[in-house]
């Protein structure tokens, strides 16, 4: 049975009994706080003759005549759930079957909201996969002998005919020129990494596509 549900209950009702709450709660269509609490309610009626005075919706009684007819209430509850311990016992069953079901249904929908959220960010990642890539391989281009030997002539050139050149540039252009081969292994390497990320993004998209089916 759900504590809370229960804690509220004997919040409202004066020496309240646990078979008194058990029977109310057998006996409730509907388990919430204001229907078991009706339940109890009127299996009391039956031991307030005499005892407890009314004035509209209030009902009034001395302490000693509350504990009374609540001691009599419980001792008639637990009498009548001995009688109907079998049905209990398959209410008790069916209930946690049913919060058993609950529980499943929403680890599995929370699952599903998960795959879902991974599944959909897929592509931005893939996307941003493919973009470095790009950039790797316009880097590479930029490394081929032929364009970095011509661009250093061009510069040389330059200022062997006296014209104002760019001293870094040329400097820059032969460091490039002997560390060309290193950095082009550098970025294939990178380019192999990002390529096998980009397989496992795809299998991933595979696998949780056919989960969310």
């Amino acid at each position: 049975m759900n504590k809370e549900l229960k804690r509220e209950v004997f919040l409202q009702i004066n020496y309240l009994g646990e078979s008194e709450y058990a029977l109310a709660y057998s006996r409730a269509e509907t388990k919430d706080v204001a229907t078991i609490v009706e339940a109890i309610q009127q299996h009391r009626k039956t031991f307030e003759d005499g005892r407890v005075a009314s004035i509209g919706s209030a009902a009034f009684a001395s302490q000693e005549q509350w504990k009374a007819l609540a001691g009599e209430s419980e001792r008639s509850a637990r009498d009548l759930l001995m009688q109907s311990s079998s049905e209990l016992a398959e209410l008790d069953r069916l209930e946690k079957a049913a919060f058993e079901a609950k529980r499943l249904a929403d680890a599995k929908n929370r699952e599903l909201e998960s795959a879902w959220n991974e599944f959909s960010r897929i592509p931005e990642r893939a996307d941003a996969i493919r973009l470095e890539l790009d950039g790797i391989a316009k880097l590479l281009q930029e490394l081929e002998p032929e364009k970095i030997e011509a661009d250093f002539k061009r510069h040389y050139k330059a200022t062997l005919n006296g014209s104002a050149a760019d001293p870094f540039a040329q400097t820059a252009l032969a460091g490039l020129l002997v560390t060309r081969q290193l950095r082009k292994e550098c970025l294939n390497e990178k380019a192999e990494d990002l390529n096998k990320k980009l397989a496992e993004l795809k299998a991933r998209s595979k696998a949780l596509a056919k989960k969310l089916e």
